[in-house]
């Protein structure tokens, strides 16, 4: 194979989305099978059964002193999380076994992109040589990662916020950005996983 062979293969950005989403594809690929594992501890034995019993208690928007029965005698509602959860939603419409792969996926590809944008822009520049091939092959390695659905796509938007809030740092932002920033409490945890990154960030 001559050089310039070799060239073409690794400059060829399509070829290698295409096989990024090849491996993530392989990756995911369990969760279309009849039965499929999944985590137990702080999974199935927690947030799938609380997001059901929201899901399916009628009070979703009820105030936060309601109480919602179905576990330890009834809790109230400000101890479920909020209304406009997206992982919330998935269970409201979708069965449980639905709704953890619909999470999954949405995590996983968000994971691919956001890690993308970033590295590209902002961690590794194109080389005339290999091209963007460590971006793909870095964001593969992010999309690959074993996250824990609970939590939404939190750490797999952690590059993208990263890029946006560098974006609007450098005054090279668009609106795109600050509608990601609005709507990232949808589908992340403030109190597990923001609440340091917004200390970090603003001490930058």
């Amino acid at each position: 194979m001559s050089f310039n062979s070799i060239h073409k293969f690794l400059v060829n950005d399509k070829l290698w989305a295409f096989l990024s989403f090849i491996l993530l594809g392989w990756y995911l690929s369990p969760l279309f099978m009849h039965t499929f594992y999944v985590p137990i501890f702080d999974n199935l034995d927690s947030n799938v059964v609380w997001y059901k019993i929201l899901a399916h208690s009628g009070k979703i928007f009820a105030p936060n002193n309601s109480m919602i029965p179905n576990m330890m005698h009834g809790l109230p509602r400000f101890t479920y999380g909020g209304e406009l959860n997206l992982v919330l939603w998935l269970y409201h419409f979708f069965s449980p076994k639905t709704a953890y792969i619909i999470n999954e996926f949405l995590i996983h590809i968000i994971a691919f992109f956001s890690m993308y944008l970033f590295l590209k822009k902002y961690i590794v520049p194109p080389s005339e040589i290999y091209g963007n091939v460590p971006v793909f092959v870095g964001s593969l390695y992010f999309a690959l990662l074993p996250y824990w659905s609970g939590a939404g796509a939190g750490i797999a938007l952690l590059p993208l916020v990263t890029y946006a809030l560098l974006n609007i740092k450098n005054n090279s932002s668009g609106i795109w950005e600050w509608i990601l920033l609005v709507f990232l409490p949808l589908y992340s945890s403030l109190v597990i996983i923001y609440f340091f990154y917004i200390v970090m960030a603003g001490l930058y």
